[in-house]
């Protein structure tokens, strides 16, 4: 079954499976990223100081922006980008978890009907999933995660500010960091070669689809790559591998200092500039 059945999203995912000339053909515009410090947060009634100003490589695609953030603490995400220890859980975890920002009973659903789940897919300790944020300029952001925006009329560049703390509900209380990569097809390629190297079955990545679960028909078969519609604020992106046991997986794709950077979500916000429309947030 097809999963996505608008064009440019069916493109996106092309794209996401380390097609660069698809890339190419949806982006047009010249897009540059980098972290900065944003002015201070307030912060449990104190101010986070602002960190000095900080550049990120260019993106290996130039004439378009594609990132990809994951948020956590700072001990996993500095292994993540020290030695690219990629953390999967099953697609039972997710289900059973009971923070709402991570687990969702309906995680592994195979049919719903009438807004319940009629039947969960097979084998979900099976399932082993990475998920991140994922950001590009034709997926509109969301208004309360937007911490600045300002465009130019002279030079026609927007300045996007987004502040990822309201993403931040994954471990409530810890002073999380975010790695933002910045070379997607670079990434995805190093995530298929650590797969086919320590013999794991990798299934796909994909932009997540979110549904209605009380809109969607009891006849629609779900994919891994379908979550409910109140998680639409996450922009999410899956890996799918699996592997014939219970356990989680740590996939080592090697260091992604090259790739990727890491910052405290407190003290940056996320900036994204260039040549966008003015209309685009």
């Amino acid at each position: 079954m097809e999963t996505f059945s608008d064009p440019i999203i069916k493109a996106i995912a092309k794209a996401i499976d380390d097609s660069t000339e698809i890339m190419k053909n949806i982006y047009k515009d010249k897009i540059a990223c980098r972290i900065l410090s944003s002015p201070p947060f307030e912060l449990n009634s104190r101010k986070v100081k602002s960190s000095p100003k900080k550049e990120c490589k260019p993106l290996s695609i130039p004439i378009t922006y594609h990132l990809l953030v994951k948020i956590g603490k700072k001990e996993h995400l500095e292994r993540l980008i020290e030695y690219g220890e990629v953390y999967m859980n099953t697609t039972k975890f997710y289900r059973d978890h009971d923070n709402p920002e991570i687990g969702d009973p309906y995680e592994g659903a195979l049919y719903i009907k009438d807004g319940r789940v009629a039947d969960f897919r097979d084998n979900l300790y099976h399932e082993k999933l990475f998920c991140m944020w994922n950001l590009n300029n034709i997926f509109p952001l969301y208004d309360d995660i937007i911490h600045s925006n300002h465009y130019d009329s002279d030079t026609g560049y927007t300045d996007i500010a987004l502040d990822l703390r309201k993403l931040s509900g994954f471990t409530p209380g810890e002073d999380l960091y975010m790695v933002v990569i910045n070379d997607v097809c670079q990434f995805n390629q190093r995530f298929k070669e650590a797969c086919k190297k320590q013999r794991i079955e990798f299934v796909n990545a994909r932009i997540v689809e979110y549904y209605d679960e009380y809109a969607i028909k009891p006849n629609i078969r779900l994919s891994p790559f379908w979550k409910r519609l109140r998680y639409k604020k996450q922009q999410e992106i899956r890996y799918l591998v699996k592997r014939n046991d219970r356990d989680p997986l740590v996939l080592k794709l090697g260091s992604l200092k090259d790739i990727a950077e890491i910052h405290n979500v407190n003290e940056h916000c996320l900036h994204v500039a260039g040549t966008l429309k003015k209309n685009c947030v």
